[in-house]
């Protein structure tokens, strides 16, 4: 049996006036969830550290259109115990992010605080995507939307029709399409891909890796929504660039947006998996 994963390190600005990176850990559906924390530790103290002790049994490749510093990868191992050793060890880091850095925290806390805001919005008005682009909520920006959408904690809806209301889980109204630049933690693409005429691009929002893909003309979607697929989704998009020689797509415009709403319908989900599907 065959233990593979994607080890993606990125930079992520400054922190405290010190460096941050962003360690992203992928694996394929049925292994492990994804791991993903935030440390001020370089990718050559990591690969010290960690990488000649966990990772220095498993064979490696370096992934085409992938723009990673070294030790950034594809690994993978015969090896249960070399895998379930390495898993350990990536998995105490990520435990001892909150003491180091401590940014999921502060993101858990942001959002939690939006939630709440929008609870209370919802009870007099319907929010839609626009006053938050126009910064009408205190506690409440674009990027943080995201994941509040893909986990199910914020519901959005084509019309104010549709936006009905509950107390628990407020909803908003995707009444425009919103910038790229606006929602991605940079401009960088950290990855992309070319496939039946369509453009995708490997950014992350909040620290979670994300893929923006083309729709039609200026629009697309973002994918995939949190849970037990995401790891997998990602996983064989960093599968099919780093494998099947997929040409690398063409930069993002400034003038290019997301639809929130069909990012989070299943017609956003079906073009995703017709994108990355072996048989397409």
């Amino acid at each position: 049996m065959l233990y593979p994963f994607f080890l993606l390190i990125s930079i992520a600005g400054t922190f405290n006036n010190k460096d941050l990176y962003n360690y992203n850990i992928v694996y394929p559906a049925g292994q492990e969830a994804s791991i993903q924390y935030f440390s001020n530790q370089t990718p050559e103290k990591f690969w010290t550290r960690i990488g000649t002790k966990f990772l220095g049994y498993f064979d490696y490749t370096k992934s085409r259109n992938v723009h990673f510093p070294y030790p950034s990868g594809y690994y993978v191992t015969e090896n249960g115990q070399h895998f379930r050793n390495s898993h350990d060890a990536l998995t105490r880091e990520l435990a001892n992010e909150g003491e180091r850095v401590g940014i999921k925290s502060i993101t858990n806390k942001k959002q939690a605080d939006c939630v709440k805001e929008l609870r209370h919005v919802s009870q007099h008005e319907t929010v839609s995507i626009s006053s938050i682009m126009n910064k009408r909520f205190q506690h409440c920006q674009i990027n943080l939307m995201i994941d509040l959408i893909h986990s199910g904690q914020v519901r959005i809806r084509k019309s104010e029709r549709d936006c009905t209301y509950e107390p628990q889980v407020p909803c908003i109204v995707g009444d425009i399409s919103v910038p790229v630049h606006s929602i991605a933690d940079d401009s960088r693409i950290l990855a992309s891909a070319k496939r039946h005429g369509r453009n995708a691009y490997l950014v992350t929002v909040a620290g979670n890796l994300k893929v923006i893909l083309h729709q039609s003309k200026k629009q697309h979607i973002i994918v995939p929504k949190l849970g037990d697929q995401q790891s997998d989704d990602i996983y064989r998009f960093l599968l099919m660039i780093s494998k099947n020689r997929v040409p690398s797509a063409s930069v993002v415009l400034q003038t290019d947006v997301v639809d929130l709403y069909t990012s989070a319908t299943g017609d956003g989900a079906n073009l995703y998996h017709n994108f990355i599907s072996k048989e397409n």
